[in-house]
């Protein structure tokens, strides 16, 4: 699908893996964007989950796609800003300060 050759592809993977870039293979099934949806208690009935490139495709999707369904009384948009961790997995190491520390 790349056009290079697999031992190049195979390379990048591993290199990825090792930098930690790919910390695991999962597979999301993506109906038009709508990647899960749970029920949960309190104020809200239904939690979709929805991604986009920008925070303009999402408010568009909810816009145009969920809040004009007959069944649907309103919504609530929350952006998740970074992900810390994945299913238990941390997807950042600490990094290491960068400054020496000073003492007087």
């Amino acid at each position: 699908m790349l056009d290079r050759p697999v031992a190049e592809v195979e390379q990048t993977i591993r290199e990825a893996e090792a930098e930690r870039v790919i910390v695991r293979y999962k597979t999301i099934i993506n109906w038009d964007k709508l990647e899960e949806e749970v029920g949960v208690s309190g104020d809200y009935d239904l939690a979709v989950l929805v991604r986009g490139k920008t925070i303009r495709e999402v408010a568009g999707f909810v816009a145009q796609k969920l809040a004009p369904m007959e069944s649907v009384q309103g919504t609530v948009t929350h952006f998740l800003l970074k992900r810390y961790k994945e299913d238990g997995e941390i997807l950042e190491r600490e990094e290491k300060p960068k400054r020496l520390p000073l003492s007087i």
